[in-house]
């Protein structure tokens, strides 16, 4: 009996023992994982920056992801595509370092003109892990300071000529 004891708590220990080995091997993993996914983050894998002025007549809208710019200049006009190229994309990413993503929403335009046309209304939109950060309305040349350099590096997109 006390054979049968002694193998069943050895037997029992050695089990418990295995396990432990297989939480610590998936923390591992986890940890990497969620590493992996921050470095990702910080390269902004997955962001998307939209930037739109318009007013009675006038339209701009640029879209850039890492992969591609796209741009359409007027309300009728065709959408026209072009890659990306990684000193853009860097550029943009060290701009963005500048503000927090979740206090987009809350910075007050310096200038509020466009709300009796004297200037088009623009917003800049930035999505990042699908979800939205949408700055408040602001006059077109005119973004709040945490965001002006964004703004400009972002409107020399379709500034360049290929």
């Amino acid at each position: 009996m006390k054979f049968i004891s002694i193998l069943l708590v050895t037997l029992f220990i050695n089990a418990c023992g295995g396990s432990k080995n297989a939480a610590v091997n998936a923390v591992k993993n986890e940890t990497e994982t969620s590493m992996n996914k921050e470095s990702e983050d910080l390269q902004g894998k997955d962001m998307v920056l939209e930037y739109i002025e318009q007013t009675r007549g006038f339209y701009k809208m640029i879209r850039i992801t890492p992969e591609m710019v796209s741009s359409k200049l007027r309300y009728d006009g065709s959408v026209e595509t072009k890659a990306c190229d990684k000193t853009l994309w860097n550029a943009l990413m060290n701009e963005m370092e500048t503000v927090s993503l979740k206090e987009i929403p809350t910075l007050k335009a310096p200038s509020t003109t466009h709300r009796y046309d004297a200037k088009p209304m623009a917003n800049l939109n930035i999505t990042k892990g699908g979800e939205t950060y949408s700055t408040v309305t602001f006059d077109a040349g005119d973004p709040h300071e945490k965001l002006a350099g964004l703004v400009n590096t972002i409107l020399t997109a379709i500034d360049k000529k290929d």
